[in-house]
């Protein structure tokens, strides 16, 4: 079993078509974090992962991930990578971090604000120095969908994997501006067939073939 937790919808980043930040939710202090760590690592899970929001927002998150490895589990956060650089050492007993590019500077930069893109190429190269297994996520809309293979490259660059999800509206997203990105459908099918011929060629796609061809159901 692998359990996912939120542990913060704060984020430092405003991603035009993600609403998360909006969700005003107590969080968690560390010792209950704990609590329940334990409570499901006695039910059998194997995997935890921390998501957001911004997980690294979180000063005790590098306390934390130590206790998860303690309890015998594998960890991974989810993250932008803005923080990563700053936060390296937190990172390190780590199974697989996932962080986020949407393409090459001038779609990432419009998408989620000046001057990431080269925050997020920082955050792959501290992550590639330290040997530290990545998944470079890429939200499909309709502001990149055509840029896939710059974005593959960059990914292929640093040593790291390659996934992509399209976008969605999430419960945050109060004037449903992710419904300004979507495609055609049409699009999907084919960016998905030219992903899936990139893994059989030996690109690093992190997905199944099995899980790329279920996408094609989007929005099911």
């Amino acid at each position: 079993m692998k359990v996912t937790q939120y542990i913060t919808f704060r984020c430092n980043l405003s991603c035009q078509y993600c609403g998360r930040k909006n969700l005003k939710v107590p969080e968690l202090d560390t010792q209950e974090v704990k609590f329940y760590i334990r409570e499901f690592r006695k039910m059998g899970t194997y995997f935890w992962s921390f998501n957001g929001g911004e997980c690294l927002l979180r000063e005790d998150l590098g306390d934390l991930i130590r206790y998860v490895n303690e309890t015998g589990m594998k960890c991974n956060i989810v993250t932008n990578g803005i923080l990563v650089p700053s936060r390296i050492e937190w990172l390190k007993p780590l199974d697989l971090v996932i962080t986020s590019i949407d393409g090459p500077e001038k779609i990432q930069d419009a998408i989620r604000g000046r001057g990431v893109f080269k925050k997020n190429i920082a955050a792959l190269e501290a992550l590639a120095s330290h040997g530290i297994k990545t998944v470079v996520v890429s939200v499909l809309t309709s502001e990149n969908i055509d840029y896939l293979p710059d974005t593959l490259n960059i990914v292929r660059y640093y040593g790291h994997y390659w996934d992509v999800q399209p976008v969605v509206v999430h419960r945050g997203d109060l004037k449903g501006a992710a419904q300004e990105f979507m495609f055609d459908k049409s699009k999907l099918m084919e960016a998905i067939d030219w992903i899936i011929a990139q893994k059989r060629e030996g690109a690093p796609v992190f997905s199944a073939l099995t899980y790329l061809e279920d996408m094609k159901k989007f929005p099911h």
